[in-house]
């Protein structure tokens, strides 16, 4: 009893162990933006500094992907790119607020879910305040042009990633800044890249809408590093940025289809095409590939490489009424079982059941003749031996006759 008891108090104490670590199941650190780049942007009339990094898969799972979420008991989670920059080597307009209120009341923008790429303007000379902001930095020329002294002023930046969330309370976690970046206005820019991987795709599947049970593919992509690298450039030299097709085949040729999704075109979170039924064929099925396309400087299309072609079944449906169930490639009328047609799967198995059934009786009439053969030949032996019995019992009494 006593060693029970000592079990018991064991399980007790690492219990009481375990359950504040379990709730303090914390995101402890974020990754810092990284790959910035930028460039001085002017119309003509106004200049602009435009910014743009990269950011890692981790940070966009733990903005968009609901899994990643759950894990942490996450029920709210915002992030925003925190910008900071000072002028002459003066001080820096960071404040201590910045570290736990992550939002648009600071320099910087804020994460769409899922974001892996971010643009964002440093500083921009459109109006008055602007220019009162930048101080000696901004300057109007004899024309009326809005510009930035970089010749007779300095102009530094750092970067940084604050990502707040609730769990069982309210947490402001900050990566790391940048190293400082010094603008220049006639920074040599890296070539802009002309060709480009595929999209990464996965979770491909089938769902249907709750309100008329239509259905809809849905899908994530992951950006690789390289379309990250691409739309940083693309974005600081000539705001451009990427966007993604989809083309679906069900046998008579690719034909384009509208991607309904409000991210960017360049993070992981689920993606959607609504499909009206003409896309799939005779046997709901329907092949889908994807690629990127971006326009360069002088307004040319350019593509990335294509997916492979990915084939999508969908389950018979129809419209109000939802999933039906998969047709059957050999009847056309009833639900497959394991994939082979439902009448072939039933007659199958009742093959099986009589076989089974008839060699089951076999063995059992077996079984029977051979107890009935056993049961005959015991009681052919107890006959002998009585026989033999009584013919014993009948000399002795004829000898004892003799005797007398």
């Amino acid at each position: 009893m006593k060693r029970i008891i000592s079990i018991m108090l064991c399980i007790f104490a690492l219990a009481a162990l375990a359950l504040p670590a379990m709730a303090a199941n914390t995101v402890a650190e974020v990754d810092a933006p990284y790959g910035v780049q930028y460039k001085v942007n002017g119309d003509g009339i106004s200049e602009r500094i435009t910014i743009s990094c990269m950011l890692t898969d981790k940070l966009a799972e733990l903005t968009g992907d609901p899994q990643v979420l759950e894990s942490y008991g996450i029920t709210y989670a915002f992030g925003y790119i925190q910008l900071d920059y000072r002028i002459d080597g003066g001080a820096w307009q960071y404040a201590k607020e910045w570290d736990t209120a992550p939002d648009s009341s600071f320099y910087g923008a804020a994460l769409n879910r899922g974001e892996t790429v971010k643009t964002l303007d440093l500083l921009y000379l459109t109006n008055e305040t602007a220019m009162e902001a930048c101080g000696a930095l901004a300057i109007r020329t004899e024309d009326g042009k809005k510009l930035f002294d970089l010749e007779n002023h300095s102009l530094e930046f750092r970067l940084r990633v604050s990502y707040g969330y609730t769990n069982t309370d309210n947490y402001v976690v900050n990566s790391k800044w940048t190293e400082p970046i010094k603008v220049e206005r006639d920074v040599k820019a890296e070539e802009l890249p002309t060709e480009f991987e595929a999209p990464i795709v996965s979770d491909l599947k089938v769902e249907f809408l709750e309100e008329d049970q239509m259905p809809y593919l849905t899908f994530k992509i992951k950006t690789p590093e390289s379309i990250k690298k691409a739309q940083t450039l693309y974005s600081t030299q000539i705001l451009t940025g990427f966007s993604l097709q989809c083309f679906a085949d069900t046998g008579d040729g690719y034909e384009q289809v509208s991607l309904n999704t409000g991210s960017s075109f360049y993070s992981n979170e689920t993606k959607s095409i609504y499909l009206s039924g003409s896309e799939f064929d005779d046997e709901k099925r329907v092949k889908v590939k994807l690629k990127y396309m971006i326009y360069d400087a002088d307004e040319n299309v350019l593509y990335s490489e294509e997916t492979e072609p990915m084939t999508v079944v969908t389950p018979r449906w129809e419209e109000g009424k939802g999933i039906l169930h998969a047709k059957c490639t050999t009847c056309g009328v009833c639900r497959p079982i394991f994939g082979v047609c439902m009448f072939i799967a039933f007659g199958v198995a009742a093959v099986v059941i009589v076989v089974a059934a008839v060699i089951i009786k076999m063995q059992v009439d077996k079984a029977k003749r051979r107890k009935e053969e056993q049961e005959a030949e015991r009681r052919r032996k107890i006959e002998e031996e009585k026989a033999a019995y009584n013919a014993l019992k009948q000399a002795k009494k004829e000898k004892n006759k003799k005797k007398q």
